[in-house]
């Protein structure tokens, strides 16, 4: 018999769709089970987690402002632009939630800041909308470049 020790599902990945645990994780920080569940399914990184609004979990991690899981994500190959079903991207939530430190790490990763959501609204209009100056001043910058 075997003496190694072989990986085995939590029972609240045992219980639950991989998906809705990960998407739980994500959104209540929990960086370490996130990516021990994202080792077990790396089919998960870029997936939509729920059928619902197709969150993806960069956008899940920029939403709650959680930056090491952002950036671990990015490390692990995270798709910066991908839409969901509203057609707004992770830098949009990272925008609206003001979150200035996890915009620039998406923008320096080459994020678009151009992208257009389903109401042809943008980053920069999601920080104006949500009042977050810092955010909105940096997207502007960033905007400048495009316009050269």
């Amino acid at each position: 018999m075997g003496g190694g020790a072989t990986k085995q599902a939590s029972p609240e990945v045992k219980r639950k769709d991989p998906k809705v645990v990960l998407e739980e994780r994500i959104a209540q920080g929990r960086e370490k089970e996130t990516f021990d569940l994202l080792e077990k399914c790396p089919e998960l990184m870029n997936s939509g987690l729920n059928d619902e609004d197709g969150m993806r979990p960069l956008q899940i991690a920029c939403r709650g402002g959680h930056i090491d899981i952002v950036k671990r994500l990015l490390a692990k190959g995270a798709v910066l632009d991908q839409k969901n079903k509203t057609g707004a991207t992770a830098l949009m939530y990272a925008a609206a939630g003001g979150f200035d430190e996890i915009c620039k790490l998406l923008l320096d990763a080459g994020a678009d800041v151009r992208q257009a959501d389903k109401n042809a609204k943008t980053a920069l209009q999601y920080a104006q909308l949500h009042s977050k100056a810092k955010a909105e001043n940096l997207l502007q910058m960033y905007a400048c470049e495009y316009t050269w």
